[in-house]
């Protein structure tokens, strides 16, 4: 598995993607795409969706298997939290730290709840 982090030292023309895809009734298939272009990891979704774009494809990744999810939640989760911080921030700038807290530890982040020494 690519670390998402490696992708910030590279151009795309040596960043490649490999893993494994599979249709509902359908065998697991192991897939290879490349160059990645570019990714974007859906702030919103709670299961951190990402889409990765290709020259030929843009590809939508939805909640990754148990072999990657530790991996993917140790990218995913800070952005999470800095996004969840800040859009509650400004929805209620007067919240205590107590009650955002107390909200927070109810989240489902890649369907796992966060810890506090997450923030």
């Amino acid at each position: 598995m690519l670390l998402l982090s490696c992708l910030d030292n590279h151009s795309e023309i040596d960043v490649y993607g490999a893993g494994i895809a599979c249709l509902e009734g359908h065998e697991p298939r192991s897939i290879c795409i490349g160059p990645i272009q570019s990714y974007d990891v859906d702030l919103a979704d709670p299961d951190g969706a990402m889409h990765v774009n290709t020259e030929q494809a843009q590809y939508f990744l939805g909640i990754p298997t148990k072999k990657y999810k530790s991996q993917f939640r140790k990218t995913f989760l800070p952005h999470h939290i800095i996004q969840t911080i800040v859009s509650s921030a400004i929805h209620d700038p007067g919240q205590e730290y107590k009650d955002f807290l107390t909200d927070f530890l109810k989240m489902k982040i890649v369907r796992a709840p966060p810890q506090e020494g997450d923030i």
